[in-house]
C-alpha cells in the first residue's frame, strides 16, 4: 500500500469521527512526537486551523524540548492549543521515592486517564484523536476505533509504519523534534524515554 493510499484511508478515519462525534467534539492528542505532529499535519489539510482542538498532556517530567517545539509550531500553524497536567500528588512522590517502574506507569496512566474523562465532561469532547501506531503497539486491536476506561479513541494513522512516518514528514518539511537526532526512537517523557546508543 503506497503512502498515498494511506494518507486517504487516515482522512477517512477522521472524516467517519466527525460525522459521528462532530469536528467540534474531537480533540486530537498532540504530544510534539514525529506520529502525532504527521497527524496534526493532515487535520490541517482538512480544515482550518482555528477549528482544531488539540491537547497536550503534560506531566511535568517532559523534555524541555518538547515543551520549546510545541509551543513554537502551534504558533506557526496557528493551533489553539490546549495544555493540561495530570499528575496526582501521590504520583509525584511515588517518582521522588524512586518507585518501580511498573508502578509508575500504571500510576501515570491512572492519572492521565482521570484527567481525560474530566476534560471531556469539562470541555464537550467526544472523542480523541490518537497518533497510536499498530506497529508500535503489536498488543492493541487492528481496530481504529475504541473504548478504554470510559474515553474515546480513534487512531487514523494505525496502519502507518515509521518508514511512512518518516517519508511523509521529510516530504512534506514537517518540523521534527531534535530529540530523535541525539538517538530517541520513542518519546514519552524523561522518566521512561531512552537512547538508541549508536556502537
Amino acid at each position: 500500500m503506497d503512502i498515498a493510499h494511506k494518507i486517504f484511508i487516515s482522512k477517512s478515519q477522521i472524516l467517519s469521527a466527525w460525522d459521528i462525534y462532530t469536528k467540534e467534539r474531537t480533540v486530537l492528542l498532540w504530544s510534539g512526537g514525529r506520529d502525532s505532529t504527521a497527524l496534526l499535519y493532515i487535520l490541517k489539510q482538512m480544515t482550518n486551523s482555528k477549528e482544531l482542538r488539540v491537547l497536550f498532556t503534560d506531566s511535568g517530567y517532559e523534555f524541555p524540548e518538547v515543551y520549546q517545539f510545541i509551543d513554537v509550531l502551534a504558533r506557526k500553524w496557528k493551533i489553539r492549543l490546549l495544555k493540561r497536567q495530570f499528575l496526582s500528588t501521590s504520583t509525584r512522590e511515588l517518582v521522588n521515592s524512586n518507585a518501580a517502574q511498573k508502578i509508575l506507569i500504571r500510576s501515570f496512566q491512572n492519572d492521565l486517564f482521570k484527567m481525560m474523562r474530566g476534560f471531556q465532561e469539562a470541555e464537550n469532547c467526544q472523542i480523541f484523536l490518537s497518533g497510536t501506531r499498530w506497529y508500535e503497539h503489536f498488543h492493541r486491536s487492528t481496530s481504529y476505533n475504541e473504548s478504554l476506561r470510559d474515553v474515546n479513541f480513534s487512531y487514523p494513522i494505525l496502519h502507518w509504519t515509521e518508514k511512512d512516518i518518516v517519508s511523509f514528514t521529510k516530504t512534506e518539511r514537517i518540523p521534527v523534534l531534535s530529540l530523535y537526532s541525539q538517538g530517541y526512537k520513542h518519546l514519552e517523557n524523561t522518566l521512561f524515554s531512552s537512547r538508541n546508543e549508536k556502537k
